[in-house]
């Protein structure tokens, strides 16, 4: 279940940017101590990422349904 649909829609978007931000800075330190821990962050970042996405898309498919748009794929193309 996505970050967003447990906490409220704000804090949800000042907790991805808090954990980015931590992933920012752990980036260069772990670096340091070895290359593959460089890959934590990164895949942090990604994750995170993704559930700023996710969300988004939601709203973009409900907004078009309610003006009654067609999803693609939906079978009545």
């Amino acid at each position: 279940m996505p970050i967003c649909l447990l906490v409220a829609k704000r804090c949800a978007l000042w907790l991805i940017a808090l954990i980015e931000l931590m992933a920012l800075i752990a980036l260069p330190l772990l670096l340091g101590i070895s290359p593959w821990l460089a890959l934590i962050p990164i895949a942090l970042w990604g994750a995170v990422g993704w559930a700023l996405q996710v969300p988004q898309n939601n709203e973009l498919m409900k907004a078009r349904e309610a003006q009654g748009e067609r999803q693609p794929g939906s079978g009545f193309e």
